[in-house]
């Protein structure tokens, strides 16, 4: 007769499952950081910005267009009523609208929602970070602790948390680039043409929220894809082909009704010509400024092209003022490598600091929050190169994910501008990295003081007596 199986030592009834220790924990730091950034919102955000208005820098447009949307004109410049807009990706708009509608235009509902948004990214960081803590001398545990370390330090981080109190796109680009990480993984774990799709559609989205994130697909997923190695070429060419496809099916209808609406061919956005005459003038090549981008030339180049044709849109406008930079760059060439290394070294926080806090104010953000992004990068970026070091010698798991990001970053910034939020998915690929420096050092230490345990327990004399 066989005997019955012994009740748990816990107490826990037959059938019933503790609740995941990790998921509880995770769900308590997404928590905490939702509180901080309601409470963020609520008192810095109100009534005015550090730029002395309601709405700052590119929140002017996101909230603008959100409102046409929720009013029933669908993409209309907001600023030129019967003209078309497509200032930006539109991704971030299609999910503000809703909720300026819901809320009758109402700045801090908005705030608040992008909070949420916000709040919720720490849970897929929490993921990604088990993902790359997880090896075969660290195990679950080790994973699910980086996990949290991740997490905790995304709730935290002011480079993440002072982009949730805006209007802006950063947030929801935050959610979408860390899914497109999970998604890298995924498919290294894998390989298959479901996770090549996946990436596609974690990548195309990612893009109509902000374009240069396109940068993903060439840097990031095609040097995986080809390189791995227990796949033959004909699967590794054919899932690449998947992504590119899935990618372009997620694009497609936008990029089809911006080619039916504008006068001039236009795919992702119109803001090409505007990125590119504020970075490429003399303000921004000299004088304090210098790698930065600057809004007068901007101004001054679409008055002057309004003036001329008092009938052109968006894209019209765009490609004048794509003209007119590459004219400058023409005449300035010899000018462009030094301004180029200080685009270089304002993005990673390396050039003049301060003059960054003080233009992080005409985006919106305080500046006490502008130097806690400061103090943080510079306390995350050492413990990420730890963290980066330490996963790499494992082998368990590819970095090159995260390290791609720096890439994309850097050229982002060098052929555009120095901004701090142009780091974005370096920020977010420091934070999990520096968890896992952190989880090495902690596992070190903890290292030490067992073998410096051992050595004090050992009696004096004891190897000798053992080998006489």
């Amino acid at each position: 007769m066989p005997l019955a199986a012994e009740p748990p030592r816990d107490g826990t009834p037959r059938g019933a499952r503790l609740p995941d220790r990790f998921w509880i924990g995770l769900s308590l730091i997404a928590l905490a950081g939702l509180v901080w950034r309601v409470l963020y919102v609520l008192v810095w955000k109100r009534p005015s910005l550090p730029c002395g208005l309601n709405l700052c820098g590119d929140e002017l447009y996101y909230a603008a267009q959100a409102e046409t949307i929720a009013d029933g004109r669908w993409f209309e410049d907001p600023f030129r009523a019967g003209f078309p807009a497509a200032d930006h990706p539109p991704l971030h708009v299609l999910v503000l609208a809703p909720v300026d509608w819901l809320t009758g235009h109402r700045l801090v509902a908005m705030r608040l929602f992008v909070a949420v948004l916000g709040a919720l990214a720490v849970v897929p960081v929490g993921l990604l970070g088990r993902r790359i803590g997880r090896s075969g001398t660290t195990g679950v545990a080790g994973g699910e602790r980086v996990g949290l370390l991740a997490a905790g330090l995304a709730a935290l981080n002011a480079n993440l948390w002072m982009n949730d109190g805006l209007l802006m796109s950063e947030t929801l680009a935050t959610v979408l680039i860390v899914c497109t990480l999970l998604a890298l993984y995924r498919y290294l774990d894998r390989p298959s043409i479901g996770a090549a799709a996946l990436v596609g559609l974690s990548c195309g989205l990612t893009i109509l929220t902000r374009a240069e994130m396109a940068l993903f697909l060439p840097i990031a997923f095609l040097p995986l894809a080809l390189a791995h190695r227990s796949l033959p070429w004909s699967r590794r060419v054919a899932q690449v082909a998947v992504t590119g496809v899935v990618t372009l099916a997620v694009l497609a209808p936008w990029v089809a009704y911006n080619l039916g609406r504008f006068q001039e061919p236009v795919l992702l956005s119109t803001n090409e010509g505007t990125v590119l005459v504020g970075s490429y003038n003399e303000e921004v090549f000299d004088g304090d400024g210098v790698g930065f981008w600057s809004l007068w030339p901007v101004i001054a180049s679409r008055d002057a092209k309004l003036a001329e044709d008092p009938g052109a849109d968006q894209s019209v406008i765009s490609n004048h003022q794509r003209d007119e930079a590459l004219e400058f760059l023409r005449a300035n060439e010899r000018r462009l490598p030094p301004v180029m290394a200080i685009r270089f070294a304002r993005v990673w926080g390396l050039y003049a600091p301060d003059q960054t806090v003080f233009l992080n104010t005409g985006e919106g953000r305080e500046r006490w929050a502008s130097w806690m992004g400061v103090w943080t990068w510079w306390v995350l970026a050492p413990l990420a190169v730890v963290g980066a070091v330490a996963v790499h010698r494992r082998r368990a798991v590819s970095i090159w994910p995260l390290v791609s990001t720096a890439i994309i970053v850097s050229l982002t910034a060098v052929v555009f501008y120095g901004i701090v939020r142009f780091r974005l998915p370096a920020d977010i690929a420091a934070t999990v990295l520096a968890a896992a420096g952190i989880d090495a050092l902690l596992r070190r230490l903890r290292r030490r003081r067992h073998d410096t345990t051992l050595d004090v327990a050992e009696p004096d004399g004891a190897g000798a007596g053992a080998t006489a």
